[in-house]
């Protein structure tokens, strides 16, 4: 018989991170539980500190890849190996707090209609100390529980915001929703928290179960590539798609049926989101909708005239196409100027 609980860790070259990670489980006041920590190719000696926690503590089971495959293949390894009824996430460089695991376990226990519950989050820095309340990253995750209707239309206007290292799941949810796409380099865990919306059940207990930890380098805006701002746009895209479905576009536009009304009307709504993934959605909504077969039978001329436009020059990952030539344009051009400095130089 497994335990009542496996911790999933992904781990790549968080050497500084993870002991106290995988000790914040240990210490926890359930003690039914495994920690299932699976290395993706780490150089930094990561591994050996799980490997020494693993010869003192049989809780602790090391999974290593031999090479870096991602965190969402490092994932799924992880949720193969686990043996427990419940699953939780705790990423290689957060911590759990004291009676994370009990709190949630007895609630699924409770609530045997629930695929997952999430947790509030508790946001600490690179030392430990709680962030300063002025940090821009404070509101990122949510604090209040919501209906179904109310996750999904947030979900598609603002994006993510549940922590990932606050939930708890039965590994049956997989059975319903599917698993995380491995490809998936940035969003695989909203992707899973739209289907989940949709096709399971979860809630938001508002007590902090985890401490998030914020570095120094996440949210600086010189890391934005346009390699990345297009990989991102492209899994943001994949995800709206989940919602041009007719109790998707309900729960967001509140018209039922998913007739080409309906449809209009998403796009219309994703058209109203700042973001380049949802105007390329509202296009691809647009060329599959037969707008002549509107119940009226007449175009929304209106709608159209604002929408066209778009269809004819927004090629939104073509501008992302620009934006990265225009980059190694820049890079080429510093290596020449760098070359023609050093030839000069006596």
């Amino acid at each position: 018989m497994g335990p009542r609980v496996s911790v999933l860790t992904t781990l790549f070259n968080c050497r500084r991170f993870i002991g106290e990670a995988v000790g914040s489980v240990l210490g926890q006041s359930l003690r039914d539980l495994e920690v299932v920590v699976c290395d993706d190719g780490s150089v930094d000696g990561s591994a050996e500190i799980v490997a020494e926690l693993a010869a003192v503590d049989a809780r602790v089971r090391l999974v290593r890849h031999p090479v870096n495959l991602g965190g969402t293949a490092a994932l799924r390894t992880c949720v193969r190996e686990a043996r427990g009824r419940y699953l939780a996430v705790l990423e290689s460089d957060d911590v759990a707090l004291p009676g994370r695991l009990a709190r949630q376990a007895e609630w699924l226990d409770a609530h045997p209609e629930c695929d997952a519950v999430f947790g509030g989050v508790q946001l600490i820095g690179e030392s430990g100390a709680p962030l300063d309340a002025a940090d821009p990253f404070h509101g990122v995750f949510a604090v209040e529980d919501r209906s179904r209707e109310e996750w999904l239309r947030h979900f598609f206007r603002e994006g993510n915001c549940l922590c990932w290292s606050s939930v708890m799941y039965r590994p049956e949810m997989y059975g319903r929703i599917g698993p995380e796409r491995p490809a998936f380099q940035f969003l695989p865990d909203f992707d899973l928290w739209v289907r989940l919306a949709l096709d399971g059940t979860f809630r938001l207990l508002p007590e902090p179960v985890t401490a998030y930890r914020r570095l120094s380098g996440q949210g600086n805006l010189s890391a934005v590539t346009p390699e990345r701002l297009a990989a991102i746009a492209m899994e943001q895209s994949v995800i709206l798609r989940h919602f041009d479905r007719p109790d998707a576009m309900e729960a967001v536009t509140g018209l039922s049926g998913g007739d080409a009304a309906a449809r209009l009307a998403l796009a219309r709504e994703a058209l109203a989101v700042p973001s380049q993934a949802h105007r390329y959605f509202a296009m691809q909504v647009l060329l599959e909708t037969g707008v002549a077969a509107m119940p009226s039978g007449a175009p929304d001329a209106d709608f159209l005239a604002a929408a066209r436009p778009l269809l004819r020059d927004a090629d939104v990952f073509q501008k992302l196409k620009v934006a990265r030539l225009r980059a190694e344009r820049d890079k080429y051009r510093e290596r020449a100027e760098a070359s023609r400095r050093s030839k000069q130089s006596p």
